[in-house]
């Protein structure tokens, strides 16, 4: 009989000028989980989705924001955020954090702004079909998308009405 993987919900930050490890409090931390996704603001980092347990493969829809200055935890708002979801794009457009498409099914997106606790749904006219993860941003303004799973080889580029 196959073993289910163990989650973890603890961590820890690398420091490169002095190689060294240390822990991260755990004080209202997210709860443990994989396929989730994680950005970096420059300033904080935040958590959000992916599955609580292997065996049904339950996806969740909420999340953590950790400053590394203060070194807590806080949870962020679900409402009106997106469905439980796992193994889906996140990236960080400079000021909010944008969730896409997963391996649940979904093929719509989310801005999360960190400093409202808000999210606002993005318009999904023209995006590709669902898959999981397999998104990249560079300039702060856009979501490229490409590849990804369910046989799609198709690719969009998401970014604000001007």
């Amino acid at each position: 009989m196959p073993q289910c993987p163990t989650f973890f919900g603890d961590g820890a930050i690398y420091d490169l000028a002095s190689d060294t490890w240390s822990p991260m409090s755990m004080t209202n931390a997210p709860s443990p989980r994989e396929a989730h996704s994680a950005v970096w603001s420059g300033t904080e980092m935040i958590v959000f989705g992916g599955a609580t347990t292997m065996l049904d493969g339950t996806p969740v829809n909420d999340g953590a924001i950790y400053p590394l200055a203060t070194d807590t935890w806080r949870p962020i708002s679900t409402l009106n955020g997106p469905g439980a979801r796992a193994d889906h794009a996140a990236v960080w457009l400079g000021t909010k954090m944008l969730v896409w498409g997963s391996l649940s099914g979904f093929s719509d997106g989310y801005l999360y702004d960190p400093a409202l606790d808000q999210w606002s749904k993005i318009s999904s006219a023209n995006a590709p079909a669902n898959r999981q993860r397999f998104a990249y941003a560079t300039d702060g303004r856009r979501l490229f998308v490409y590849g990804g799973g369910f046989a799609s080889a198709t690719g969009a580029m998401w970014s604000p009405e001007e």
